[in-house]
């Protein structure tokens, strides 16, 4: 399951959908709008569900969390002009496959960037012992 953060738009999970790809907006899952990241992200470790959101100041103030938590993540990196709705489902749907493989093949958790010029790029993955 993929949970889509409330800073992309919400036609990309529906249009997903359509495809039946397993994927749900944080709105839909929660039932309302705001959630604190710190609720989404105990939620997303009781269901390992992935994180697709462009709210890159909680990669930075949650990593640690994510990371010990092993919650796999999809950051997409917003360019200065940011990202048109268009714009955010092209990267999504582009990049969708190579993320669900490399997550089904994983040992645990595993942490993408997602930009405009390429990706999806692992930049962390937890490893199995």
């Amino acid at each position: 399951m993929y949970l889509l953060d409330e800073n992309l738009n919400p036609n990309i999970a529906g249009a997903l959908r359509k495809f039946d790809w397993d994927i749900r907006t944080v709105t839909e899952v929660f039932q309302r709008e705001g959630v604190p990241d710190n609720e989404i992200i105990d939620w997303l470790g009781k269901t390992s569900a992935v994180w697709v959101t462009q709210d890159i100041s909680a990669k930075r103030q949650y990593e640690f969390q994510l990371k010990t938590g092993r919650i796999s993540a999809v950051w997409i990196k917003q360019p200065k002009p940011g990202l048109s709705g268009w714009d955010q489902f092209k990267l999504v749907v582009r990049a969708i496959d190579r993320i669900h493989e490399k997550v089904k093949s994983s040992h645990g958790a595993v942490h993408f960037w997602l930009s405009k010029r390429g990706g999806p790029t692992v930049t962390w993955e937890a490893k199995h012992y």
